[in-house]
């Protein structure tokens, strides 16, 4: 139980002020045959991981670009609630939710229907998704269309491995390609991470430490199985020191 309190403690406070990723490509997938669903991301930002929901048994989200956190959420609801992906589509492009739908981009994959993505025409160029029915890619403001396609394409060639290789292999195929264009040649993106859900509610967490190239070190934390399920007693602190901040900050305004 105090495990469970800490990580969802640590999740509202760093949310508070947490920045939105801009420029990203990233995975959305689930396995019909193991009920497994999952979500993958690269930026040039910090903490790209606040871009995704994965909903145990459901499906997984992510919302980028000019990133909405209420549409990513709404997009969860939709997966609990057992929607299509072209439903949460649907209501998440709706100008009554979200005048500003245009400059949005998600990827929704999910076990009631076929995986769906959308670009708003105000995306930055590079910007495409690729999907079938059970896998989605997108990435906006990259260094060309090879990174989703070389990133859907690795996820496909590793059918039978675990769905967070597969995830990996296909973050390190955009990388190979030059990820997002606002980083430079030689470092495709400044975050990543991997989250796997599991049929039955187990979800598990890879992200990079922030030390030198995070696709190579996400590479690392996923071999040496460092997965962050739960936080610790000392993250928890550090993160609401920050909101506590925040709210003076606020206040002060």
């Amino acid at each position: 139980m105090l495990s469970r309190a800490v990580a969802l403690l640590t999740a509202v406070a760093l949310a508070a002020w947490a920045p939105p990723a801009g420029a990203t490509w990233s995975l959305v997938a689930v396995d019909p045959a193991t009920g497994e669903v999952g979500a993958a991301a690269a930026t040039c930002g910090k903490m790209v991981w606040f871009i995704a929901e994965v909903v145990p048994g459901r499906g997984a989200v992510v919302a980028q670009a000019d990133t909405l956190l209420d549409g990513r959420d709404l997009a969860a609801e939709g997966l609990s609630a057992g929607l299509t992906p072209a439903e949460i589509l649907v209501e998440l492009t709706d100008p009554t939710f979200d005048p500003a739908f245009e400059t949005r981009q998600y990827g929704v994959a999910a076990l009631s229907g076929e995986a769906a993505a959308f670009t708003g025409a105000e995306t930055e160029d590079v910007a495409l998704s690729m999907g079938d029915g059970s896998l989605t890619v997108q990435g906006n403001l990259l260094t060309g269309a090879l990174v989703v396609e070389d990133t859907f394409a690795a996820f496909q060639d590793a059918e039978g491995e675990p769905m967070e290789e597969r995830l990996m292999r296909g973050l390190e195929a955009g990388a190979a390609q030059g990820g997002d264009s606002r980083c430079p040649p030689d470092r495709a993106a400044k975050s990543a991470f991997i989250t796997v859900a599991t049929q039955d509610g187990e979800v598990k967490t890879w992200r990079d430490r922030g030390y030198g190239p995070p696709i190579e070190g996400l590479r690392a934390e996923l071999d040496g199985a460092g997965c962050s399920a739960t936080a610790s007693r000392g993250s928890v602190l550090l993160a609401l020191a920050g909101l506590l901040a925040l709210r003076r900050r606020r206040r002060a305004a």
